[in-house]
């Protein structure tokens, strides 16, 4: 037998609370994570440009004047410092109309080297709103599932978009090759073979259609250009699983996720059930004997 409106009502409210007391948890847990994981990619970030000029390119590194070795070295910094505030930026509180966004982010037009002004960097989340917001009392878990998902979508876009600037860094110093990523863009048909992968380096075999304006070359069956390149390709995974407070927190957020989908399961269940309480009192309303 299906329990009252009034009763799967109050039940739904209590859902509401549980949720919006989980989309804390969340919170609070997420704070400590991007924390974490922020100061994890800035060093990631550092040692990856140490390993690609000494261990992909050292001939072209060493080419380098001493001032230019310096400014690039400075522009990492930079860089890695910029990446792990932008981290901490993406926090909103759950239910809040704001979302993530790259406002933060590192634009080309930045002067890298202002942006180093020490080794010491202190990130701050605003915690002006910490307290459970009004909105959150509402907040459903169907809700607070896309909010996580968001978030952790522009987590994962931080760390492409840190790998790309960190790839023209070296291009720009002339450690990388200038024209490649216009290269990869205008090839169609390329092949791109993993040849080894660490945390922070992703050596690639790239065998494409080269591109001729020679006529007689166009009519040949077809040249073949393969180039072998080193280049950044931080993963998230690949980083969390290196630093320990992170690892312990994506457990945590992994435990909270469960509580989540638990939630949202029972939620639709009360909703499903209110639906025919609701539907069984209007037949009856409207039900008359002839």
């Amino acid at each position: 037998m299906v329990a009252s409106v009034e009763r799967i009502e109050q039940e739904i409210v209590e859902l509401h609370k549980a949720v919006s007391v989980l989309a804390e948890e969340f919170y609070q847990t997420y704070s400590e994570y991007l924390n974490a994981l922020g100061q994890a990619l800035r060093q990631q970030i550092v040692m990856s440009g140490y390993h690609v000029c000494t261990q992909g390119y050292p001939t072209q590194f060493l080419a380098l004047s001493l001032s230019q070795r310096q400014t690039l070295q400075q522009h990492f910094r930079a860089l890695a410092k910029q990446a792990q505030a932008n981290l901490s930026a993406l926090l909103r509180q759950p239910g809040s109309a704001e979302t993530p966004s790259d406002e933060t982010d590192l634009s080309d037009e930045m002067d890298l080297e202002e942006a180093d002004g020490g080794d010491d960097v202190t990130v701050a989340v605003d915690n002006a709103e910490a307290t459970l917001p009004e909105i959150q009392r509402s907040l459903t878990p169907g809700a607070l599932a896309e909010w996580q998902e968001a978030l952790e979508t522009a987590i994962a876009q931080e760390f492409s978009s840190v790998s790309t600037k960190a790839n023209r860094l070296l291009q720009q110093a002339g450690v990388l090759p200038k024209k490649l990523p216009e290269f990869l863009q205008a090839t169609t048909n390329s092949q791109i073979e993993e040849m080894a992968h660490s945390s922070d380096m992703l050596s690639l075999l790239l065998e494409a259609q080269a591109n001729s304006t020679d006529p007689d070359e166009e009519e040949q069956e077809g040249s073949r250009l393969v180039v072998q390149i080193v280049a950044f390709h931080l993963q998230l995974s690949d980083v969390e699983f290196g630093d320990g407070a992170a690892t312990a927190l994506r457990n945590r957020l992994r435990s909270l996720s469960a509580r989540l989908k638990k939630a949202g399961q029972l939620f639709r269940k009360k909703e499903r059930e209110l639906a025919i309480a609701r539907a069984q009192d209007a037949w009856r309303a409207a039900w008359f004997e002839d």
